[in-house]
């Protein structure tokens, strides 16, 4: 028996078109209507969008219906090379997108719907001579762009909303929304006129099944959303590039996206507006205020679905959850020898008893890994670094989570679109926590608070709050300081020093290093410790006495005689010393050498250049813990993400520099981080020194150094500094066999 059916379309007023080519469009003062007509296959129980008992049909919706439509002219062809090869393809009216329809009107008790599809300023029908074909996906809501992958590919939301918030069907039928099908003309035409009716043939991509759930225990009361769940491997529903043209099916995973699943899942929670249903009717009469959908009085519940064809073989298990506000209850049976079959053009019917099934309330567990051991507590290194674990839990696949707590967390990450349902129903979140570092000698303990919330409710109604406890393993790094045990940093080749030589806790930036020297000199502090005087050479410049460690020596400027002195701790007005960084201290310099612990070496600028590829960003840190170090600075981070699971971070805070005109200046000056352009030079040990002249014309001595400024996170190679300056040092270590 074959049905009629006509529908209309709605042109969208701001997609982009593209026409046909031929003769120019003439002026029309009124927009075109199409009226389409479908030829429905013959089969009497492949209707539309709603089951009818008394037809055993799935027939149109008295509400109405929407379609997406694309024409296609055969005549007009282009060349696209999407194969490799180059074909000659139809092209397309409309550029990537199709219009879509209107509400339908349904007539004869669903058996017929007519659409028109009118044009529009934006979308006007081709007026041109051509061979036109015109196309369709039912719903609407399940259609996405035209020529996706291929020029003629369209992406098809197949057996769930493409929102992911499930299939909503009614107690007595499925979502029309779920039922998808793929349609083109009968005929092809020459001529697009005002009016004409074109009959379409239909093809539907999902197949309906109805499974009776009975002997449902009492304490479930109603039911929020369900889960079937297939086989792994078999695809129940996802996401597709379908070519309307040659029906062909793309289901590759574009951009690492899970496209198809195993599963469906079917939502009474919200209404079509997303409101939350405060009361519904019960079979029987009754009411409820709960939310979801009462479990009826019998305790039977049957669940209305659409799904890919489907065939689950002898043995394989098929697993229904359904949940609510408070927990979830789950089901999984073995298919008979015949198996479970859900076929194209027929509904298909299952009953499923409950009896045995108990009721539990909603519970997480911590994995390391998928298929790992449940664990009682969340173990994590001692390092400053990103671990990686997963969240299983029964509370459904609606669910937010967020956190609290722990001290030692700098974030925590819950991969919601990534997450999947194994194959009993868990719902399994990949997560990750980024924590500081634990630099003491004993373990931390703490717990973090997970919640996690229906994210479909406006209310955001908690299911589930509790906390897991967490323990990070006692520091073991080889590098002591005060009670702190760091931990070196590998990146590029070289293992990296932790912190700035000088590193305490009460200076965490480090000291201060003029150029070569060995001793480095902290900010003025109240007990005098340090101090700042200049230095005093002989008639051959040589720095007369021993140079004091604890002594900053400076240059300053004499307004009474408007002379500058540029004495500093070596004569760097003359010849130059030297021309890298002494590893040893020379004999004629005292005070010269590597500052660096033992083992330890300042870095080439090629070894600074080398971490450039690594960095990550730069950061503004207020009193935040980092490494176990909190520092009131902008820093550059640099990372090595080849092992996600265990991030280390090099981070070179912005530290400021040391550099003053008087001893009353060196005592009084205090750091400044300015937000609008922070900046921080770290010493190379083989910085290129040049001769220049100062703000004066007084002929100077400076030297490029490795560069760092937040301002468009920019690192400069060539920046130029005076080495009277007092800049941080960083050192570094080689890794045997290391290249």
């Amino acid at each position: 028996m074959k049905r009629t059916i006509a529908f209309s379309v709605l042109a969208m007023s701001v997609i982009a078109c593209q026409r046909i080519p031929g003769p120019e469009n003439t002026s029309r003062p009124e927009p075109m209507t199409l009226y389409f007509s479908g030829e429905k296959p013959a089969t009497e129980s492949d209707g539309k969008t709603f089951y009818d008992p008394a037809t055993e049909s799935i027939l149109w919706n008295e509400t109405g219906e929407k379609m997406s439509f694309a024409i296609s002219n055969s005549d007009e062809t282009e060349k696209q090379y999407y194969d490799g090869t180059g074909a000659d393809v139809p092209k397309r009216v409309f550029e990537y997108y199709s219009l879509r329809s209107d509400a339908a009107r349904v007539e004869d008790g669903g058996r017929h719907a007519y659409f028109s599809l009118t044009e529009n300023e934006y979308c006007p029908f081709p007026t041109a001579t051509g061979k036109y074909r015109f196309h369709a996906v039912y719903p609407a809501d399940a259609a996405g762009q035209v020529g996706n992958v291929e020029v003629w590919d369209w992406f098809v939301t197949i057996g769930t909303d493409p929102m992911g918030n499930g299939q909503s069907p009614t107690e007595t039928s499925f979502d029309p929304k779920a039922d998808v099908m793929l349609a083109i003309s009968k005929n092809e035409y020459s001529n697009i006129t005002s009016g004409m009716e074109i009959p379409m043939i239909f093809e539907r991509l999902v197949t309906h099944g109805k499974i009776t759930l009975k002997d449902i225990p009492a304490s479930v009361g109603s039911v929020t959303d369900a889960m079937i769940i297939a086989p792994e491997g078999r695809t129940m529903n996802g996401m597709y590039y379908i070519n309307v043209l040659s029906k062909e099916v793309n289901l590759n995973d574009e951009g690492g996206a899970k496209l198809k699943n195993n599963f469906v899942i079917l939502n009474y929670l919200a209404t079509d507006s997303g409101e939350i249903k405060k009361e519904v009717k019960m079979k029987g009469g009754t009411k409820a205020t709960s939310s979801g959908r009462p479990v009826n009085p019998d305790n039977t519940f049957d669940l209305w679905f659409c799904t890919h064809p489907l065939t689950i073989n002898a043995g394989e298990t098929l697993t229904v959850v359904l949940y609510n506000d408070n927990g979830c209850i789950s089901r999984t049976i073995n298919a008979k020898p015949e198996g479970i079959k859900f076929e194209k053009n027929k509904l298909s019917t299952l009953t499923i008893s409950m009896a045995s099934a108990t009721y539990s309330d909603y519970f997480f567990k911590i994995l390391m890994t998928p298929g790992g051991p449940e664990l009682d507590a969340l173990e994590l290194p001692d390092n400053c670094a990103q671990t990686s674990f997963f969240i299983k839990t029964n509370a459904g696949n609606y669910v937010d989570c967020d956190y609290s707590g722990f001290t030692n967390a700098k974030d925590f990450y819950a991969d919601m679109e990534g997450a999947y349902s194994d194959e009993n129903g868990y719902f399994m979140i990949p997560c990750s926590i980024t924590h500081s570092a634990n630099l003491s000698s004993s373990p931390v303990s703490g717990s973090l608070q997970l919640n996690f919330v229906d994210a479909r409710r406006q209310d955001w109604k908690r299911r589930l709050s509790s906390s897991v406890s967490v323990t990070q393993a006692a520091g073991t790094g080889s590098i002591e300081v005060d009670d702190l045990r760091l931990s070196p940093v590998e990146l590029a080749g070289l293992r990296w020093y932790p912190v700035n030589v000088g590193f305490s806790k009460a200076n965490p930036y480090g000291k201060f290093f003029q150029w070569g020297r060995k001793a480095g000199q902290l900010y003025y502090t109240q007990d005098n410790t340090y101090k700042a005087q200049l230095a005093t050479f002989d008639e051959n410049h040589k720095f007369i006495g021993t140079p004091d460690d604890n002594t900053y020596y400076f240059t300053y400027y004499n307004a009474e005689t408007n002379e500058d002195k540029y004495d500093n701790w070596f004569r760097d007005d003359v010849e130059i010393p030297f021309t890298i960084w002494p590893m040893e201290e020379p004999e004629e310099y005292p005070g010269m050498g590597n500052p660096c612990p033992e083992g330890w070496r300042l870095p080439t600028m090629e070894e600074w250049k080398s971490i450039e590829s690594f960095k990550t960003g730069c950061y503004r840190m207020e009193n935040e813990p980092h490494c176990g170090v909190n520092i009131d600075s902008y820093m550059f981070k640099f990372e090595d993400a080849s092992n996600p699971s265990n991030i280390q971070s090099l981070e070179l805070p912005f530290c400021g520099y040391m550099y003053c005109y008087t001893e009353e200046d060196f005592k009084t000056r205090t750091l400044d981080f300015d937000d609008r352009g922070s900046f921080q030079q770290y010493w190379a040990s083989d910085g290129e020194w040049q001769t220049g002249f100062d703000y004066s014309g007084n002929p100077t001595i400076v030297v490029k150094m490795y560069y760092l400024q937040e301002w468009l996170s920019h690192i400069r190679y060539d920046s130029e500094v005076d080495p009277k300056q007092g800049l941080p040092v960083r050192c570094v270590q080689d890794i045997p066999g290391a290249e």
